[in-house]
Formats: C-alpha cells, sequence, structure tokens
C-alpha cells in the first residue's frame, strides 16, 4: 500500500500492518462519527512503506478540511493492540505549522526504534521492526480535553472522564497542574465521584454542566458517557479515547482525536479498606487503578520531577534506592510527570506507586506502568499551602525503608504504616 489514505478511505480494506493500530482505530471512529454525532478532525495517513514524494504530503495537508496547524501522530504496527498500547512510547508532535511538517513525519517515524520503544519492547519480549506509519490530522483549539475511560480497569461498573483546560497534552502528559476526574455508574449515569480539586468544594454530587477555569458552555459529562459505551459496543472492546470541546458561535462541538484499547483491565476481587489509627494513615484516596494489596518497605523520593523528565543525576538516585529492595516495595513521589521513561525504567523493582501531590488516572506514563500490574494510588491537591502541610506531615510519619501496606479494592485505596512487622496495627482500631 503506497497511497496516502485520507479520512474518506472508509470503504477500503485496511490492516493493522499497514496503517497501524492507531490508524486503523481512527479511521472507524470516522465512520461512525455521524451516526453519534461527533466530529473527528479531517486527517490522512501515510502507510507503513509509502516512498512517494514530499510534495505529495504537504499538497494534501493543504487541503484537509479546517484551519491552523497539525498534529502529527505515531500509528506504529505495535500500537494501539488490546495487549500493548505503547503509550507516550512513539512520538506524537502537536501544533506543527505546515512549513515543519516534513521534519515532524520524519521525527515521528524515526521514533519506531527509538530508545523508548526498544525498552518497551523487550520488557514485553516483543521484535521490534522499523515499521511506522504516520497520522496527519488537523489541530483543533479545545476549551478543555482530555480522556475518556468507556470502562474504568479496576472497577468495571463505572466510566471515567479526566481533562483539563486547553489542549488534552495537559492530561496525557501530566504537564497541568489543574486536572479533574468523574465517575459515573454505567447503568444509572449518576456520578459516583469527583476529584477533590472542584466537586469537593460545591458539595456537588450530580453534575449536568460544570466549570474549570472557564465556563464550558453546556458540555454535559453524561452524554460522553453514553458514548463512550456505544463506541465501546461498536469496537467490541472497552475503550481509552482522547477527546476534546470546543465553543463557537453558540454552539458546543465534541471531537474524537484517537482510541486505544485499555490495556490494564483487571478481574474483580472482593477486598476490604480496613480501619485503622489515624496517626498511621499515609494517604488515603479514590484516585486509583489497580486492585489488591501489597506489604513492604517504603521508598520516598519527595523531589518534584519535572515535566522535562529526569536529570541524570536524579535518575541515578532512584536507581540506587530501587536496588535496594530488589524484592519490591512501594514508590512514594509528589508527581508523575512526562511519560513512562521519565520514573519507570529508573525504578523497575516497585511494586505500588503513590502520588501523594498531583495525581491523576490517565497519564501516558501511568498506562505503561499498569500494564506491568503496578498499583497506583493518589492523592489530589493543588501546590500550595495545603499539600506542602500534608508532604510535612507525611515526611515526619515514615522513611525510607519502613513498613507499609497498601490495600486496593478498585474503587478506594488505604496506604499505611506498619509499625511492627510482628505485631502489626489491628484491622478494626481507629
Amino acid at each position: 500500500m503506497e497511497k496516502i489514505l485520507p479520512k474518506n478511505s472508509l470503504k477500503r480494506k485496511l490492516s493493522a500492518e499497514d496503517i497501524g493500530g492507531k490508524g486503523l482505530n481512527l479511521f472507524k471512529l470516522a465512520k461512525l462519527s455521524k451516526k453519534y454525532g461527533y466530529n473527528v478532525p479531517d486527517f490522512f495517513i501515510i502507510p507503513v512503506n509509502y516512498s512517494g514524494p514530499n510534495g505529495n504530503i504537504l499538497l494534501r495537508a493543504r487541503y484537509l478540511n479546517g484551519n491552523g496547524n497539525y498534529a502529527v501522530r505515531s500509528s506504529s504496527p505495535y500500537e494501539d493492540s488490546q495487549q500493548h498500547s505503547f503509550a507516550g512510547v512513539f512520538e506524537t508532535l502537536l501544533d506543527v505549522p505546515r512549513s515543519d511538517l516534513v521534519d515532524a513525519i520524519r521525527v515521528v517515524k524515526v521514533s519506531a526504534t527509538s530508545e523508548k520503544a526498544q525498552h518497551y519492547a523487550y520488557e514485553r519480549k516483543l521484535t521490534l521492526e522499523d515499521k511506522m506509519a504516520v497520522i496527519v490530522q488537523r489541530m483543533v483549539e479545545p476549551e478543555l480535553a482530555g480522556v475518556i475511560y468507556s470502562t474504568l480497569s479496576s472497577y468495571p461498573i463505572a466510566t471515567s472522564i479526566e481533562f483539563c483546560a486547553g489542549s488534552g497534552k495537559g492530561v496525557v502528559d501530566r504537564t497541568s497542574k489543574k486536572i479533574e476526574i468523574h465517575d459515573f455508574d454505567k447503568k444509572n449515569l449518576h456520578e459516583i465521584f469527583g476529584s477533590e480539586k472542584t466537586v469537593e468544594l460545591w458539595k456537588a454530587k450530580h453534575l449536568h454542566n460544570f466549570t474549570i477555569d472557564i465556563k464550558n458552555n453546556g458540555y454535559d459529562m453524561r452524554d460522553s458517557v453514553k458514548l463512550s459505551q456505544r463506541l465501546e459496543e461498536q469496537f467490541g472492546f472497552p475503550l481509552d479515547i482522547e477527546f476534546a470541546w470546543t465553543y463557537h458561535r453558540g454552539r458546543g462541538y465534541l471531537h474524537l482525536l484517537q482510541a486505544r484499547a485499555i490495556t490494564d483491565i483487571q478481574p474483580f476481587q472482593k477486598i476490604e479498606i480496613p480501619k485503622v489509627p489515624r496517626k498511621d494513615v499515609l494517604v488515603r484516596a479514590e484516585i486509583v487503578r489497580g486492585i489488591g494489596e501489597f506489604q513492604g518497605p517504603v521508598v520516598i523520593y519527595d523531589r518534584r520531577i519535572s515535566s522535562q523528565g529526569l536529570s541524570d543525576g536524579v535518575e541515578d538516585e532512584l536507581r540506587q534506592l530501587d536496588s535496594q529492595f530488589p524484592n519490591g516495595y512501594a514508590l512514594f513521589v509528589p508527581h508523575f510527570f512526562g511519560t513512562y521513561v521519565d520514573c519507570d525504567i529508573p525504578t523497575p523493582n516497585k511494586r505500588v506507586l503513590v502520588e501523594y501531590g498531583n495525581s491523576a488516572r490517565s497519564s501516558h506514563a501511568l498506562t505503561v506502568v499498569r500494564e506491568k500490574g503496578v498499583l497506583y494510588m493518589g492523592s489530589s491537591f493543588y501546590l500550595n499551602d495545603e499539600f506542602n502541610k500534608l508532604e510535612d506531615c507525611l515526611l515526619r510519619k515514615i522513611n525510607n525503608g519502613d513498613q507499609v501496606r497498601i490495600v486496593m479494592d478498585g474503587r478506594e485505596g488505604l496506604a499505611y504504616k506498619v509499625r511492627d512487622e510482628k505485631n502489626p496495627l489491628p484491622v478494626d482500631s481507629y
């Protein structure tokens, strides 16, 4: 297949081997868009074995519907399958002007065999070949954007929406400090959880319209919950859907940008969250991914890792801490920014990741961590005096190497200090 494939190539027989998993899912989203009333920004796909001139690419880009710059996305044959997401591993470049398009495409294609990609493949015993299709798509300038989980991986009766103002990059790369999370019961559409940042302040249980720094003009999250369930039925598996919401001339528009299979689905287990003395509680949270228990040593890394990635010194420090606990430990960090390479590669022995600062569920980094069975929980606070007090209290309670227990039931999680391994805390005390 050598021709560039535009959005309307819906009757052609397409395969992930030619256009990648992300490209295949994008064509399916486009095919269903009229039926379900959403928009997929205009796009075309440069297949794996395309060898035509760059002029054809630039001409095709010029005539894409819409205005402005482009999103240039990876679409590897290995990517976005039901087994392996490669989330955040290959390159995606946003807001690319037409003059830089050829260079951006080259950057994405080279990422097919990058260090990150090779590490991801090695850990999963995959043989990685130098193959990469590329998606070129019109950018939209959203008022808010984020991710919809049609099914929560460890709490299958719920759908979750996570978003921030502006571009969804703030969610998937965790560069935004103002992320909201809302979970809905799939049957009755009642909201069963809203993140602490706004909902706790409002004391609201069931939201229709909501705000996040901006008035978002009638966007109803429950419409998106219903839509994600219908798309899950059409695709045949739970979906992680990236979306954007725009508002123009009195009307709102929902744009679906891409969809991938959720790769960390867990069978439900009945686990009870114990009651422990308040003074021994380290973190209690309703922002979790995973279900299970862990008891063992803790490693606290209290330096706030930049969204620009790890310096060599920080990475070496994490590796050294990790090597002290080869049988597993719980890693406590203030933030988990960026792609998985920032915190995951230097810490292969961690069994649990606890964020006690700016936490969320939907980052690319966390998707990759959870595919390996690492439990995740987080307590979400703004980076202000409230957070500083929480951190100070936590660091006075616990030291590296101390015993902790983490219990997660898929809906909420608890991390607490075990003061004596031989005589653990009674679980029925307060």
